[in-house]
């Protein structure tokens, strides 16, 4: 519409005022400067229809009260007229709001007709306006920050698929395979009334605890086929996952009467839980204490190893965690020589000397009297020809490297402390799966950790391998008492090979794996790519604790693994054409549906502190709270329970272990003379065997064959004692050719049967 001539002069006379020249502060805060002009007219107007509302509301309890008098039986005609006159304020402070309002502001209570309606309008002020203007307050910052199934910080989602499917999950979303409230304790369930006592404990959502058990998927919803309980969640350094994620686990697996191994990277853990878990019946509480190892139980790995394949199966793991070069020939070589060792260790030295710390010593002798302590012990029997093969293997060539290099992957595994730790077999494995037991690996915080690596991950080789041994032969192919292993910076543990191929059959055979880490490069590290990727297939529980401000890369892959929502969002417009107008129009507002994140890369950096979210199979992933373990009901009897700390529940231990001579004369002397403890596995085979007389002969010319290749050796250590004296230095060792040796013994009828 076009303009009269006739307003064109004002309409310029009115922008030219708007053009002048402002200071910057004023341009840069128009809408403040505009609102406190404003004020001057405002307050008032405020003050006035304050009165008028609240001051009507005083007034008609005024009037109220006075009329109750006049009901009074006992009350004279005049005290009745009086009650009257003073009941009808209600009218005039409703009908002269301004006048009202003046004259609460100027004048004093005793100028005032009725004071006490003024006093009243303050009370109802300060009852009223005060509690609803902070409600505002509170509920629209609530709703901004907002996370439920209806809204995306505090935008309404619709139902329109073009603009997104994804929502935050509801309590009824989840009910199928979680079950809601804190665990049961067992003495809480008798009969077992509640089936699904423990599960994943995940945190709080709409005020109740959830619990996620896939297990009772196929219940409520029939042909419905069975997932892993597994679980993989993320949280950096002081996001509280030991105090809410591993504490409330563990009281979870205790509902579920469930054997426990757990990592404990402080002592924390064992502390805290220790005497509660005696109590609740378990009947091994032990302590792997890599921290302080004088207060600590005791596992051996060279005893764990029951035959030949365990023994390559141990050293391999431990190469593929302790060197980078594990492939290398000189490494592969050092390998061999290792198992060499362990297997002549396990069959011919006494069992106290059957550990880590013995391999060094081992490592130390002249290569010579190994030689002969290896050709000795194959033909009494007492190792296999696998192990003698590796021994020759090593010997024939680059025998001096493979030695160095073996010492210097053994260096750090066998310090005093640890060479003790590893000396005895305290813990047995398999007892984890047939009785309730509780094992916390008590780990180093500082940088030393790295190097207990091949150990971890060695122990829980075996591990997997007896409680897979033992599910196989129980009924049900099933394990008898289930175990959760719940790792706290798994990084820490090192590699465990097969675990991709463990983890994918874990949950037939009762074993439940819950796994922390920092970063999802941490995984990909230790197994590569690949591997990491059917780990993290086999984890229907994916959980956010914690986020460092700089790890982009998590944030990332959890917005996208979120997906979007359609919601309803609104958009504000104002014509700002004509100058001043606008301030006293009202905004034009538009509702629309666009495509929204549940939550953008920045908003997961900035979660907050008692928040995480969980990424749920066959769900919508789902916004909770942390619980802490102080929340849940068993707190009030594990801390009357009281703490034990794990150098108060194993007294400090000393560091001596028994092991070979270092240049092994005495060893070899004793070997000669027999006056050395037998080993058990060789000791039992002698027991159990009935020696015939025909054995008997067999035995003698064994002794004299082993007789005359002790004098044979003499003569060659003479000859080298020769030799050198005339400058001849010889490179080769006795026998080294195994042809050669079987050609020596083929009067020796012996069988080679180790029996481990």
């Amino acid at each position: 519409m076009r303009l009269p001539d006739k307003l064109k002069p004002a309409l310029k006379t009115i922008k030219g005022a708007w053009d002048i020249k402002l200071p910057p502060w004023v341009k840069k805060h128009k809408k403040a400067v505009l609102i406190t002009a404003g004020l001057p007219v405002a307050i008032p107007l405020l003050f006035i229809a304050d009165v008028w509302a609240i001051g009507s509301l005083a007034a008609s309890i005024h009037d109220i009260s006075w009329s109750i008098k006049t009901l009074n039986a006992l009350a004279t005609p005049e005290e009745i007229a009086a009650a009257k006159a003073h009941g009808k304020v209600l009218s005039y402070v409703s009908g002269h709001p301004v006048q009202t309002a003046i004259a609460w502001l100027k004048k004093p209570a005793r100028e005032l007709t009725h004071p006490d309606v003024r006093n009243i309008w303050l009370w109802l002020n300060l009852f009223l306006i005060i509690p609803v203007a902070g409600g505002i307050i509170f509920l629209r910052k609530h709703k901004q920050n907002k996370n439920n199934s209806n809204m995306i910080h505090g935008l309404k989602i619709v139902n329109n698929s073009a603009y997104g499917t994804s929502r935050w999950a509801s309590l009824k979303d989840l009910k199928s395979f979680c079950e809601f409230g804190p665990p049961v304790s067992p003495e809480n369930n008798p009969g077992n009334k509640i089936k699904f006592p423990g599960g994943n404990l995940i945190g709080e959502l709409e005020g109740k605890i959830v619990r996620v058990n896939f297990e009772k998927m196929p219940t409520v919803l029939k042909n419905t086929p069975k997932t892993a309980p597994h679980c993989i969640a993320y949280g950096g350094t002081g996001s509280g996952k030991s105090f809410s994620f591993v504490s409330s686990n563990i009281v979870a697996a205790a509902a579920e009467e469930q054997s426990l191994v757990v990592i404990d990277p402080k002592g924390e853990l064992f502390t805290t839980f220790a005497k509660w878990l005696k109590k609740k019946g378990y009947e091994n509480v032990w302590a792997l204490n890599f921290m302080t190892p004088e207060h600590s139980h005791r596992w051996n790995p060279v005893l764990e190893c029951q035959n030949d394949a365990e023994i390559s199966e141990m050293v391999d793991t431990l190469s593929r965690n302790a060197a980078s070069d594990s492939k290398s020939y000189f490494m592969l070589k050092a390998m061999e020589l290792m198992e060499a060792f362990i297997g002549l260790l396990k069959g011919d030295f006494p069992i106290e000397q059957q550990h880590m710390r013995s391999i060094m010593t081992l490592s130390a002798w002249p290569a010579e009297k190994l030689e002969v302590r290896f050709r000795d012990a194959y033909k009494a029997g007492k190792i296999s020809s696998t192990i003698y093969e590796r021994w020759r293997g090593v010997v024939k060539e680059n025998y001096g490297y493979a030695q160095s290099n073996l010492t210097a992957v053994l260096k750090n595994l066998t310090t005093d402390p640890l060479a003790a730790l590893l000396s005895e077999q305290e813990i047995k494995l398999d007892e984890i799966g047939k009785k309730k037991t509780a094992l916390f690996l008590i780990i180093p915080t500082s940088g030393e950790g790295v190097y207990l690596r091949p150990i971890l991950s060695i122990f829980y080789k075996f591990l997997f391998k007896r409680l897979d041994k033992l599910a196989f032969n129980s009924p049900g192919q099933t394990l008898p008492v289930k175990v959760r292993n719940i790792w706290d910076e798994m990084a820490n543990v090192g590699m465990i090979p097969g675990l991709p191929e463990i983890i994918s059959t874990a949950r037939s055979k009762g074993i439940h794996i819950q796994m922390i880490l920092q970063t999802p490069s941490q995984l990909e590290y230790v197994y590569g790519v690949q591997e990491a990727k059917t780990i993290l297939g086999n984890c229907p529980t994916v959980m956010l604790i914690g986020i460092a401000p700089a790890d982009s890369e998590l944030a990332k892959m959890f917005s996208e693994k979120l997906g979007s929502a359609a919601v309803e969002a609104e958009h504000t417009s104002e014509d700002t054409t004509v100058p001043i107008k606008h301030v006293f129009e009202l905004k034009k507002k538009t509702r629309t549906i666009i495509e929204r994140p549940l939550m953008t890369v920045s908003e997961i950096l900035r979660i907050g502190p008692k928040d995480c979210i969980a990424l749920l199979q066959w769900s919508y992933p789902a916004f909770l709270r942390k619980i802490g373990w102080t929340e849940l009901p068993q707190a009030k009897e594990i801390i009357s329970c009281g703490m034990l700390p794990v150098n108060e529940f194993i007294p400090a231990r000393n560091f001596n272990v028994s092991k070979p001579d270092v240049d092994g004369e005495n060893s070899f002397d004793e070997k000669q003379t027999n006056s050395f403890s037998e080993p058990l596995l060789f000791s039992q085979k002698k027991t159990a065997e009935k020696v015939s007389f025909n054995q008997q002969n067999r035995q003698h010319d064994q002794y004299s064959c082993q007789v005359a290749t002790t004098t044979q050796t003499a003569a060659i250590d003479d000859q080298q004692k020769q030799e050198n004296a005339g400058e001849t230095v010889r490179t080769d060792h006795p026998g080294s050719d195994i042809e050669d040796f079987i050609d020596d013994t083929q009067d020796t009828p012996k069988k080679n049967n180790v029996p481990w």
